[in-house]
């Protein structure tokens, strides 16, 4: 079984995953050679329970790099990327620019008139802030089918 990523359940299909990469090849001009048997053959045999197709994109993309098709590699990708993880980290970047900032200002604001309680504020503001980035990351993953 596939988890999707809206969560369903699909039982794997080599046939469906063989078509859509022997179209990838197709729309460069590059002949299948045994590619999309050798990703269905290596998907098959790591796949588990909890597979997912983030998995399976990883297991391709794999085959891919090592038979150096790295212009379908690329756009094998760029299809199958998921947004949901993408927005995850543009959050977290923003969210740690945020609290490096604060933490700088408070540094400068700790420097002028040093004090314990300066210290606890800071490392109290560092602690707040990277919990709310990994509560924010973790809420933003909508799941995405494709």
């Amino acid at each position: 079984m596939v988890i999707k990523r809206n969560g369903t359940r699909e039982p794997f299909s080599g046939e469906k995953l063989g078509r859509s990469i022997k179209r990838l090849l197709e729309d460069y001009g590059l002949p299948d050679d045994g590619v999309s048997a050798e990703i269905i053959e290596l998907v098959s045999q790591e796949k588990t329970a909890y597979m997912t197709t983030d998995d399976v994109v990883d297991m391709a993309s794999t085959v891919l790099r090592k038979r150096q098709l790295l212009h379908a590699l690329y756009e094998y990708k760029r299809k199958h990327r998921n947004p949901a993880k993408a927005g995850a980290v543009r959050e977290i970047s923003r969210t740690l620019f945020v609290a490096f900032s604060i933490i700088v200002i408070s540094a400068f604001a700790v420097m002028a008139k040093p004090s314990v309680e300066g210290v606890v504020v800071i490392g109290t503001t560092i602690l707040i802030i990277m919990t709310v980035a990994y509560l924010r990351t973790n809420m933003d993953e909508v799941p995405v089918d494709y």
